[in-house]
């Protein structure tokens, strides 16, 4: 007959091995592979979000292209940013940001006036500024057509934290 106190202790196992399975890196097999997977693996998961309905997995594949610099990622990552799910959002506009691509910009303009204003979680727009702000230190080339997004932001347009954010990507260009 068990006691109270392996009855407890049952629990505090079954709990620990929730939160382990939770974790990135513990999932189940369905994971996304940090070195075996190729950029065009990665790709697939967010082109068929049918075929991979996990949002972990979308997340992991989008964290995993901006780590990798894949440029060939970026149209794939501009469409995930119609993602139900805002936390993928978040996961393809660093990604984005990360990889610094200058083609993005429009898309990511688009979604800053458009899309990101109704999102729930602010940090949305907010890595949205700082990718625009990333990609014009690596391009400036595409400043003049991100500064004014930036300037509206950082002169109140959104929240006091979007304007921070905001003033720190103009400050990534060091002018």
């Amino acid at each position: 007959m068990p006691t109270h106190k392996t009855e407890v202790l049952g629990f505090a196992l079954a709990v620990i091995l929730a939160v382990a399975f939770s974790l990135p890196g513990c999932a189940p097999s369905t994971r996304i592979a940090q070195k075996d997977d190729s950029n065009s693996k990665l790709i697939e998961v967010l082109s068929n979000p049918d075929d991979h309905p996990s949002a972990w997995n979308h997340r992991r594949a989008a964290d995993l292209l901006g780590q990798r610099g894949a440029r060939e990622g970026v149209p794939v990552l501009l469409q995930n940013l119609d993602s139900p799910d805002e936390n993928v959002v978040r996961r393809c506009t660093i990604a984005l940001g990360r990889i610094g691509d200058p083609s993005a910009v429009p898309g990511l303009i688009d979604h800053l006036n458009g899309s990101f204003l109704n999102a729930r979680d602010e940090h949305v727009i907010g890595e949205a500024l700082l990718a625009l702000g990333g990609i014009g230190a690596r391009n400036p080339e595409v400043r003049d057509e991100i500064r004014p997004n930036l300037e509206r932001f950082a002169q109140g347009a959104g929240t006091n934290s979007q304007a921070r954010w905001a003033r720190k990507a103009l400050g990534f260009w060091g002018e």
